[in-house]
């Protein structure tokens, strides 16, 4: 005879829990004590971990007994996410600049779709003039002039 067994299902933990059980592991002093918590409700040390960060982008402030906030954002923490984002910020504008710029090249590829020996020659001159913005790659594909030419008369201008 053959068992079938159903599934297991994750456990879901709701918010409350979450900060019962961070209150509670805020509040063991003694050795042993948050190892015993654990054990008892049958959690890993990943799950607190996993519970802070929950909480903490839920922007919900765990407390402690006696209605302490166990973790104010310090000046520092400030400090790091306003440098992060003004980072991410950067990345994006070089990305959009980028961009731009390569469909500046492709309106200016569309004008003519075969070239001249001195229109690939002016061609090869604007590469090389935008090749730090957006790549020798990119704006030859932008004006589907191949690489290989490029490449060869890049010295002669």
């Amino acid at each position: 005879m053959t068992e079938i067994f159903s599934k297991p299902r994750r456990r879901r933990f709701t918010t409350e829990y979450k900060r019962r059980i961070l209150r509670e592991a805020a509040g063991c002093k003694q050795r042993g004590e948050l190892r015993a918590l654990l054990r008892r409700e049958r959690l890993y040390a990943s799950h607190l971990t996993a519970f802070r960060e929950s909480i903490r982008r839920a922007g919900i402030e765990p407390t402690l007994p006696g209605g302490r906030v166990t973790k104010k954002s310090s000046m520092k923490d400030l400090m790091e996410q306003l440098a992060s984002q003004e980072s991410a910020a950067a990345y994006w504008k070089r990305r959009a600049e980028r961009a731009e710029e390569l469909v500046r090249v492709q309106r200016k590829s569309l004008e003519s779709q075969r070239y001249s020996p001195s229109e690939r020659d002016a061609l090869v001159r604007y590469i090389n003039e935008i090749e730090g913005k957006v790549g020798v790659e990119a704006a030859c594909n932008a004006l589907a002039l191949a690489r290989a030419t490029y490449y060869r008369r890049r010295h002669r201008v």
